[in-house]
């Protein structure tokens, strides 16, 4: 290697490289690209992802002679965000030269830091925390559902059921992912901007249109001197933030009935459903069907008692009609015996439908 510091900016000796991005919080979409990476595996087995919730099953194997590139946004949608984070720090523990954690375009939007990087040179001392959850003039639109895709991951961290983690447990977990020793805390103090692996650059394209950046083939000290400058300025930027001590509040609860959605799901009429079976009630209460090669299972009935029906009566317009297709389950989507088996087996489940009325 040719440098052993926690942070690589420059190796053009490297030639094996996994990477992966915009992860956002999916655990299942993150554990699929382990499944079928060449140079990363997790070190246990486990028949199912979503039981992966102890810290045994979240350590990673990188192969020798391999890097692993992580290219950011590892939070805001999915319902993995806390084990993602972890994931990631612990594997850049182990392997501090060869794991690279980088800032992607919403990590850098949401931390307020674009508007920055055209000119670096101003000092600028933060004043208040970062907006990580809530709307931001920058980005397209807002997480909605975030708070409940966080109640439903800690529920499945614990092994309860979703509805005994209340409203203050979850703002607790927001609070304490951004204190020292936090889950964001440790992914942001070793995270970076950029780094030169071989021929090939990564970086995010903002910054690349903000930032005048030399050619490799070019001028090889330049680049490496403007890549170790980005680094060094993102690394004092995220040291600022130990610094803070009035934070962006916390998502709030969604009302009653609102469906956990994002925009562009609610303009194809998707919405989730997240249900959580216990000792008492295992049975979802519905009746479906699909064809050999549908990718969707249709729902056909919904029966008077059950786990969607109990859904149902806390909902009002998320309610689950007959009619509407059931697209993905924990992530797990395709065609519809994919993940017919998820929705058996899972002791929770997040349940992607779509109204009949949007359905191709």
């Amino acid at each position: 290697m040719s440098q052993v510091s926690s942070f690589v900016s420059f190796d053009r000796a490297a030639q094996n490289v996994t990477y992966i991005g915009d992860v956002e919080g999916d655990w299942n979409n993150f554990c699929n690209y382990v499944d079928h990476s060449r140079g990363l595996t997790f070190g246990m087995n486990e028949e199912q992802h979503e039981s992966r919730r102890l810290p045994e099953h979240l350590e990673l194997r990188l192969e020798d002679g391999w890097h692993f590139v992580f290219g950011g946004d590892a939070w805001d949608k999915g319902l993995g965000t806390l084990r993602v984070l972890d994931t990631m720090v612990r594997a850049k523990k182990h392997w501090p030269s060869r794991v690279h954690l980088l800032f992607g375009n919403r990590d850098l939007n949401r931390m307020g830091w674009i508007g920055e990087l055209a000119d670096r040179d101003v000092d600028t001392t933060p004043v208040k925390g970062l907006d990580l959850w809530g709307e931001h003039p920058d980005v397209n639109a807002a997480v909605d559902g975030e708070f409940e895709c966080r109640r439903y991951e800690l529920a499945q961290l614990q092994n309860v059921e979703v509805e005994e983690i209340t409203d203050e447990d979850v703002r607790e977990s927001y609070a304490d992912c951004l204190k020292q020793g936090g889950y964001f805390s440790e992914y942001l103090e070793r995270s970076q901007i950029a780094i030169l692996l071989g021929d090939n650059l990564f970086v995010d394209g903002q910054v690349v249109a903000l930032e005048s950046m030399p050619g490799v083939d070019e001028d090889e000290e330049r680049m490496r001197s403007w890549l170790e400058d980005l680094n060094d300025w993102a690394r004092c930027k995220a040291a600022e933030q130990s610094l803070i001590t009035s934070w962006d509040p916390a998502p709030s609860p969604p009302p009653p009935g609102e469906r956990l959605s994002s925009t562009d799901d609610a303009e194809q009429g998707q919405y989730t459903v997240f249900i959580s079976k216990s000792a008492h009630c295992s049975k979802l209460g519905l009746d479906t069907e699909a064809r050999h090669s549908d990718v969707h299972l249709t729902i056909k009935n919904i029966h008077a008692s059950g786990l969607i029906a109990t859904w149902n009566s806390r909902h009002g317009s998320g309610a689950v009609k007959a009619g509407d297709k059931l697209i993905s389950a924990n992530g797990v989507s395709g065609m519809a015996n994919n993940f017919k088996s998820v929705v058996t087996t899972g002791k929770h489940l997040n349940l992607l439908l779509q109204r009949a009325e949007y359905a191709k």
